[in-house]
């Protein structure tokens, strides 16, 4: 992942303007220069708001699924290893790793074509 930086000026008309470019951009900072003061109503104050929470709302609806489908993963996993011993995910690659003696899980006879050798590949 890259990353850069860069210091930008920008002239907005209002700060319905620049909490669009703060959510599309994601600027790791934002100073407001001038003005030094302004005073919202409080309809403007409740639409800011209210897009701030909508957002947000957006935001933890994509982690919640996000959450959902890493345990349904997890799971999966965790059938493979239950059927195939253990799994190796280190360093990017996938492997079956050989089960010690004590993990060997021994298939029901009869359940494969041929059951007297099951090869991996």
């Amino acid at each position: 992942m890259f990353s850069t930086f860069a210091e930008v000026e920008v002239e907005v008309d209002g700060l319905n303007l620049l909490l669009l470019i703060a959510f599309n951009m994601l600027p790791s900072c934002i100073q407001i220069l001038e003005p030094a003061e302004f005073r919202l109503k409080n309809f403007e104050l409740t639409n800011l708001l209210s897009e701030i929470v909508v957002r947000m709302h957006k935001y933890d609806e994509i982690a919640k699924a996000i959450l959902i489908e890493r345990d349904g993963l997890v799971k999966e996993l965790e059938k493979l290893k239950g059927r195939y011993g253990n799994i190796n995910l280190s360093q990017g690659g996938v492997g079956v790793m050989e089960p010690s003696a004590d993990e060997k899980i021994e298939e029901p006879a009869g359940k494969y074509k041929d059951s007297a050798k099951i090869e991996k590949d």
